[in-house]
């Protein structure tokens, strides 16, 4: 690549001012070895940098190129398209320089590998920003990264209760490739605030990226090092859960997470002016403020990439890439497991069997025990919907007694006691056979129960004012038992004759259901045969 014009007279003025030839290499980034050809062929021509100003830049490459650029069959490269293509990810200098002698057409020379190098180097050094732009936005896959920090500017609250001013720390992280920003205020910049702002960026950027890049902040790096950072042990836990590696970029290496840096600034310039022409009264307001204007930070387009803007690119290009949220959210105070589903609806955990909703009997669900609130949640891993939360209990106090609440509805029959189905014995038969039911279930025992269910049955079958003679005739004994409510059916039965209700079909009639002693049986047959 040939040096620019004004790098060549430079080169002269400064050699002409009294700097020496290694200073001048240093400073325009250039070998001495050519900076000596250039100063030579401008002694020959007599020539100072004020005369070569005067001349075309054809005129000043004629006189002083060295003389290795007179190789009229040597094929020299772009550059800074091959500086670009560099900068992609799993690409080598020596992939690019493979790639050079590839495109060098028939009868040309390519240029030596050192000077491919050397000169690659050189461009990459004195890159404009918008190469450098190029080149950085190239240097990334879709997915694979996000990086974090907090912003050095907070915004300033006013606490309504003491009417104290305090200020909100603002967490900024961004999708590296597509460069999506997502910006949250936090009360502080403890591990706690850096865990609950991680965990928003997740959800706003739908997803989670392979590796998580931040500075040596300490409440989630104990110990700083250029080649093995020792990672706060909740952080490191907080990336296992979310399967992304957590990488402390080197100590004083601020240039390794750039584009944080950048989006910090944008952050401060699009946003954080215009929260402070304003109030607020609560770090919710904060945050409610922000949406908005992140939103059209977002959406604004990309000077470098025009037609698009952060949000299209990580819509079109990497949303889907991403690797899928957690359907639990992190808890510092939580464990996750997995557990199958026991035969009578019940999951057991630490000695202690928990009762689940009904229908999940050979099913894995996730259990969420937290050590904070005591509780423990049971969880359908298809949706992420909490099925049933309970507290954590002791082995000594045995297993948990059934849940009523977690009993479909139309089975919740089975496991009523004597004071439900007297409620419901009331309801469906009224106000004398709750008497008789009363009397019936006096022993309060487990036969109570069972003779309350029998009772209910026997008496839905029979027409209300059928039951009502029954009902009748129990009232007047001193004593009620099931043998006597049975004695009393087969009486009313002999007078009045089996009167059983009328089925209702799904079609809408109606079934009479008759005697069965009336039915013709064998005997009938039998002398239906015989004659």
């Amino acid at each position: 690549m040939k040096y620019k014009t004004e790098t060549v007279i430079e080169a002269i003025r400064l050699k002409e001012a009294g700097v020496t030839t290694s200073a001048i290499s240093k400073k325009l980034l250039a070998p001495t070895s050519t900076i000596n050809e250039w100063l030579k062929k401008a002694k020959q021509n007599n020539l100072t940098a004020e005369n070569l100003r005067t001349l075309s830049e054809q005129d000043i490459e004629e006189i002083l190129r060295p003389r290795s650029w007179f190789r009229q069959n040597v094929f020299l490269p772009d550059y800074e398209d091959l500086l670009v293509k560099a900068s992609a990810p799993k690409m080598t200098v020596q992939n690019v320089y493979s790639q050079y002698l590839a495109s060098v057409p028939e009868g040309c020379e390519p240029i030596s590998k050192a000077t491919f190098y050397r000169e690659l180097k050189r461009t990459k050094q004195l890159a404009s920003k918008e190469l450098q732009d190029v080149c950085l936005l190239n240097s990334f896959t879709p997915g694979h990264m996000c990086m974090i920090d907090y912003s050095g500017d907070g915004v300033c609250w006013k606490n309504k209760n003491d009417g104290s001013v305090q200020t909100a720390q603002i967490f900024v992280g961004v999708l590296c490739y597509s460069g999506l920003i997502f910006c949250t205020a936090t009360n502080g910049q403890t591990r706690e605030d850096w865990l609950a702002g991680i965990t928003k960026m997740f959800h706003y950027f739908d997803g989670v990226t392979d590796e998580t890049w931040l500075d040596n902040s300490t409440p989630l790096v104990k110990n700083a090092d250029k080649y093995d950072p020792d990672l706060a042990t909740e952080f490191s836990n907080f990336c296992d859960y979310y399967n992304t590696l957590g990488y402390a970029v080197e100590p004083g290496k601020s240039r390794h997470k750039a584009l944080v840096e950048n989006a910090v600034k944008q952050f401060q310039d699009r946003i954080l002016n215009h929260l402070n022409k304003r109030s607020f009264f609560s770090i919710e307001e904060i945050n409610s403020a922000i949406e908005p204007l992140l939103a059209q930070l977002n959406n604004a387009e990309l000077t470098e990439r025009p037609g698009s803007s952060r949000f299209s690119r990580y819509k079109a290009e990497e949303r889907n890439l991403l690797r899928p949220l957690p359907l639990i959210e992190y808890s510092a105070h939580s464990k996750v497991m997995s557990r199958k589903v026991r035969p009578n609806n019940q999951i057991r955990l630490g000695n202690v069997r928990y009762n689940v909703p009904w229908g999940y009997v050979g099913k894995e669900l996730l259990v969420k025990v937290d050590t904070h609130t005591k509780e423990i949640s049971f969880i359908d891993p298809s949706d992420g919907e909490i099925l049933t939360t309970t507290k954590i209990r002791n082995p000594s106090e045995g297993p948990e007694p059934q849940r009523k609440d977690l009993i479909p509805q139309d089975l919740k029959y089975l496991v009523e006691n004597k004071e439900e189905l007297l409620d419901r014995i009331r309801v469906q038969l009224g106000d004398k056979a709750w008497e008789v039911a009363k009397r019936l279930a006096k022993p309060n025992n487990s036969m109570a129960v069972r003779h309350l269910k029998g009772f209910l049955s026997m008496s839905k079958k029979y027409e209300k004012d059928f039951m009502d003679k029954v009902y009748g005739e129990l009232l007047k004994k001193a004593i009620i038992s099931f043998r006597g409510f049975r004695d009393a059916l087969q009486k009313v039965e002999q007078t009045e004759g089996i009167r059983y209700k009328k089925k209702r079909l799904k079609h809408g009639t109606t079934l009479d259901v008759i005697d069965c002693r009336s039915v013709r049986g064998a005997e009938y047959y039998k002398d239906r045969f015989n004659h």
